[in-house]
């Protein structure tokens, strides 16, 4: 058993006017979309139903636009458990917000609202709908858009399918009917904080340990914010220097370095993790207490 439906993806702006992308950038960010889908179709459904994305270019001056050709299976085992409250192809583009013909609150609607803010409450009303609540603001949605608000694979792709819009000239993604080129749903440049902020919010946490390490200093970064490189024996890594006393006896040229020279420092590590994903790792020197050259020792604490 299969449906299918066709929606139009389109990137707009000065960057894409003349109908070209980056196709390295342009594939990362379908192939999120593709996953997207699948992962609301299997957070929504969850019965074996397979979603297969075909592309086929369609080129409008003024954007750059793609068909997303979709294909639901549902395997031939359990066609004749086939339910009415399944969710159909329109359905799930519905409650994501790509393809929003119904009314109420979508998944990029109910983003667009938090503006990066976490819910300090959820509260179900009845089987289909439920209650968001945050600040002074309540939202009602449907339980199918709360379950994929919840879904941290769903975060993560949203997140990879706007990447564009981070790049100079790439204003907006339009989901469009592929009829008559109507816009279902849009993200543009200034709400991309909105979805980041999203896509590393909730269950997101963070552990943070200090220790004093000798380091290798492997390359230097003389511009500020720039991260350094160290080997502290079993790995070399990059981290950022902090130690403002240290880093302006760098620049005033107080201190230099030569190939082998050690520091001891005081470095601290953010780990940013979900569930038993670890998602990022940070390290920071945040404070250099001697240098060991090769013929001379530099107290600096």
């Amino acid at each position: 058993m299969q449906e299918q439906t066709t929606i139009c993806v389109a990137y707009t702006g000065e960057a894409v006017n003349d109908g070209t992308m980056n196709a390295n950038e342009l594939a990362l960010a379908l192939l999120a979309l593709s996953n997207l889908i699948s992962e609301a179709n299997q957070t929504l459904n969850n019965d074996g139903s397979t979603i297969e994305v075909r592309i086929s270019s369609h080129f409008e001056r003024g954007s750059f636009e793609m068909l997303l050709n979709l294909v639901r299976t549902l395997p031939q085992q359990i066609k004749l458990f086939f339910s009415e409250s399944s969710y159909s192809l329109g359905q799930i583009l519905n409650e994501l917000g790509l393809a929003a013909t119904l009314s109420g609150i979508n998944l990029l609607e109910l983003i667009r609202q938090l503006k990066g803010k976490q819910p300090q409450k959820i509260e179900r009303i009845d089987e289909n709908r439920a209650r968001i609540i945050f600040e002074e603001n309540k939202i009602e949605v449907s339980i199918g858009v709360l379950k994929l608000f919840k879904s941290e694979k769903v975060k993560k792709h949203i997140d990879e399918a706007i990447q564009p819009l981070k790049n100079e000239g790439v204003d907006s993604v339009e989901f469009r009917d592929a009829n008559n080129n109507e816009v279902r749903g849009k993200i543009i440049k200034d709400e991309t904080e909105y979805f980041k902020e999203f896509a590393q919010g909730e269950g997101l946490k963070e552990k943070t340990s200090s220790q004093e390490l000798m380091l290798r200093i492997l390359n230097v970064n003389f511009e500020r914010g720039l991260k350094w490189r160290f080997d502290d024996g079993e790995s070399k890594f990059y981290a950022t220097v902090q130690d403002e006393k240290f880093l302006e006896a760098v620049e005033s040229g107080r201190i230099s370095f030569g190939c082998g020279d050690i520091i001891t420092a005081e470095i601290e590590t953010t780990q940013q993790y979900v569930g038993v994903e670890l998602r990022k790792s940070v390290k920071t020197i945040t404070k250099v207490i001697q240098i060991s050259k090769r013929a001379e020792q530099i107290m600096f604490s």
